[in-house]
């Protein structure tokens, strides 16, 4: 029943908005801050539980102008804004480490993810850290550092107030 609200929502907003001036000039970003219960078996999983979708519309682009991208690629809520700033060509410095364009190199993507009992950090596999930030998994030791690495930079960033220039 939610889905069919939210399909109906979303359906009666573009009705509304596409009658605007502004419409055919905009980027719409839906997403979801969280999934819903599900007995599909893709989202009773670490990954499944905060799964969302992530979707871009521009009225005057075709599919074939999108940038090239890979719908399998892992993104996060901190690679939307890098995304949306790449969509419209607006040159950006590099803000901060957090996020990077959906479609920039998909062998760079990575997600990082606090939960309740600790952290997990998606690359080429799942890696998970408990709250005494000892790895539970048997990963490649660069992605272990590199794990340690980003958790190290993000923590620091939000203490100190420095995640963004």
């Amino acid at each position: 029943e939610s889905l069919g609200y939210t399909d109906y929502s979303i359906q009666k907003f573009f009705e509304s908005a596409s009658k605007e001036d502004w419409y055919q000039n905009t980027l719409f970003v839906i997403t979801g801050d969280h999934t819903q219960k599900s007995d599909n078996p893709q989202y009773q999983d670490d990954l499944g539980h905060y799964r969302v979708p992530v979707i871009l519309y521009h009225p005057s682009l075709s599919q074939k102008q999108w940038p090239a991208h890979d719908t399998n690629r892992p993104i996060q809520h901190a690679d939307i804004m890098p995304t949306v700033l790449d969509t419209l060509d607006i040159p950006q410095d590099k803000l901060s480490k957090v996020g990077s364009s959906a479609f920039s190199n998909p062998h760079d993507a990575f997600v990082v993810n606090r939960t309740p009992e600790g952290y997990w950090y998606l690359s080429s596999h799942l890696i998970k850290m408990d709250l005494n930030h000892k790895i539970k998994d048997h990963a490649d030791e660069n992605e272990k550092l590199r794990m340690k690495a980003y958790m190290q930079y993000y923590v620091n960033g939000i203490i100190e107030n420095k995640l963004f220039k």
